[in-house]
């Protein structure tokens, strides 16, 4: 059986989304409430595409013989800026859309704009950034203004429902993994949010797995900055295996010479990834074509990015990834972060 995408002709066989069927075929499209292995919400419109010249989800349309799907038409990927700016203005953004992102500590803002309205420690890894520079905000837009709904804390992680996006991947992970089901979603000032069961995570019938932590895209379901909490999530992600999301394309390059003979001579920033796609390196050059050079054959692909003050930006992005993974690049030992 056949479809056309994106004016190319297709097989498949089994019955799945059309989602599912671009996901196999390596055709990206945004998505919040879709997590591989579970069963999507369908709820963030993120999904839109054009099949036979009408806007459709790809996450709840199955395939059928003869469609005509267009990824990248006008009216679709205008249709996803839309569903993601609005979804973004009940969620911190200003940091994602500033003109001084790249060289911020997050500490001192040089606006002014407060503690509450800015990105959360996640900043470097974060799936939100990583999808706010793959769509793009309208310039629309609402700004975020904090809710000022409770923060509910254990000693290992916190849940603070301010920054909630409603993706509800929390409470499927836990009707899945653990069969817990402390997780709900409950109505707040016109849109939905995570809400657990009892007024503390025992009380809800937590058993501490660490999933939702693992699949929470928006830094609502995190971890304390302690030792003890990074040690935990390190042990439940090992012992869990989940999935990893499905993330916009690395505009990576192949680590060959000819591809490193298009890279500027000048100072910045290159990372290196494996062939599964893992982060091996991050490094801070004066020549970022020499020391790229240097590297073929150490990794699979590489990007990279200028930057006047590059040792700064490696330690952002090294500090990033660290805080995340809770060891360095390329590296199995925990480093001693605290």
């Amino acid at each position: 059986m056949k479809i056309e995408v994106n004016g190319k002709q297709l097989d498949f066989t089994e019955k799945q989304t059309v989602l599912e069927l671009l996901d196999q075929k390596k055709i990206y499209l945004p998505r919040l409430c879709t997590f591989p292995g579970l069963q999507s919400a369908g709820n963030c419109n993120m999904c839109v595409v054009e099949i036979n010249g009408k806007l459709e989800l790809a996450c709840k349309i199955e395939i059928l013989e003869g469609m005509n799907i267009d990824t990248e038409t006008e009216a679709a990927v205008r249709a996803r800026k839309q569903a993601f700016s609005k979804i973004m203005s009940y969620h911190p953004h200003i940091c994602l859309v500033c003109d001084q992102k790249e060289g911020c500590d997050r500490l001192t803002c040089t606006y002014g704009i407060p503690v509450e309205e800015r990105c959360c420690n996640l900043f470097e890894t974060c799936e939100i950034r990583k999808l706010t520079d793959h769509i793009g905000l309208d310039k629309s837009t609402a700004n975020f203004s904090n809710p000022g709904h409770t923060i509910i804390r254990n000693k290992l992680f916190f849940y603070n429902p301010n920054l909630c996006v409603g993706c509800e991947r929390c409470v499927r992970i836990c009707e899945t993994v653990p069969k817990a089901d402390v997780w709900l979603m409950k109505d707040s000032d016109g849109k939905k949010i995570a809400s657990i069961r009892a007024e503390d995570f025992k009380s809800s019938g937590c058993i501490f797995c660490g999933a939702c932590v693992l699949v929470c895209p928006a830094g609502a379901i995190n971890i304390n900055e302690s030792k003890p909490s990074l040690a935990w999530i390190r042990r439940s992600e090992e012992k869990l295996k989940l999935p990893k999301q499905i993330l916009p394309p690395i505009n990576s390059l192949k680590l060959v010479q000819s591809n490193v003979n298009t890279v500027p001579a000048g100072s910045g920033v290159y990372i290196l990834y494996d062939n599964s796609g893992e982060i091996i390196k991050i490094k801070g050059e004066m020549n970022l074509k020499d020391s790229l050079a240097g590297e073929i054959g150490n990794a699979d692909r590489f990007s990279y990015e200028r930057a006047e003050l590059y040792s700064t930006r490696e330690n952002e992005l090294l500090s990033g990834y660290m805080k995340r993974y809770g060891k360095m690049p390329g590296s199995d030992e925990m480093d001693d972060l605290f």
